[in-house]
């Protein structure tokens, strides 16, 4: 196992994974990797951006210092992870971009701006695919949850789900892969991964057994 470093914002109804910006004449090339945190599909985004140099001077982008703009995103279903793609004018070669999503506007007609964040910063041990120990428990884990990445645990602040997330208590889907708390609870941990194998191996051998005495009969 390895021990993996986790930070979740409670408050965010997306979360910006990286950007690849590319300069050329001009014009930035920007794609932004992002995941849908908010259970509800998602039509567009209104972005807020602010580019700067290598000296850390803010860099003009469509002769603005805080530029913002909106894309549109329709069908962007919760839980999955998508790349958005948007291309301006900018004065210089930016070296750092800060971007923030300020407006989420959902399928249904509704919107919500992005609230002050709250964040937690926590810890799990990720289950190793390549690792002889780990790839038993992995493969079980899988058969349930497919983006299963460690056992699930019930902490005091809350609930780590099988795809490393921790949610709150109060949380009852994780946004992240959209499984169930209780599913999670019961079915996800150490001790449930480890009966289950026990019982699935225990039934091979009375089955092997079977057939073993059938066949000396």
């Amino acid at each position: 196992m390895i021990k993996r470093e986790g930070l979740v914002d409670y408050h965010a109804r997306v979360r910006i994974n990286h950007t690849d910006a590319k300069y050329q004449n001009e014009k930035l090339n920007l794609d932004i990797d992002i995941n849908n945190l908010s259970g509800r599909q998602i039509a567009g985004i209104r972005f807020s951006m602010r580019s700067y140099d290598v000296f850390g001077d803010l860099i003009l982008t469509e002769g603005e210092e805080t530029h913002v703009f909106s894309i549109r995103c329709a069908p962007f279903e919760p839980a999955m992870r998508i790349v958005l793609n948007y291309v301006c004018s900018i004065s210089n070669i930016p070296m750092k971009i800060d971007l923030q999503a300020e407006e989420i506007h959902f399928s249904d007609g509704t919107a919500e701006e992005r609230e002050r964040p709250h964040k937690k910063l926590y810890y799990y041990q990720e289950l190793e695919p390549d690792n002889a120990k780990d790839q038993e428990y992995y493969m079980a884990l899988r058969k349930f949850f497919h983006r299963a990445v460690c056992f699930a645990e019930k902490r005091n602040d809350g609930w780590l789900c099988t795809c490393g997330r921790l949610n709150r208590n109060r949380d009852e889907v994780c946004p992240e892969c959209l499984e169930g708390r209780k599913k999670v609870l019961t079915t996800g941990t150490r001790e449930a991964v480890k009966k289950q194998m026990k019982a699935e191996k225990d039934e091979l051998l009375h089955k092997r057994g079977g057939r073993f005495f059938f066949h000396r009969g």
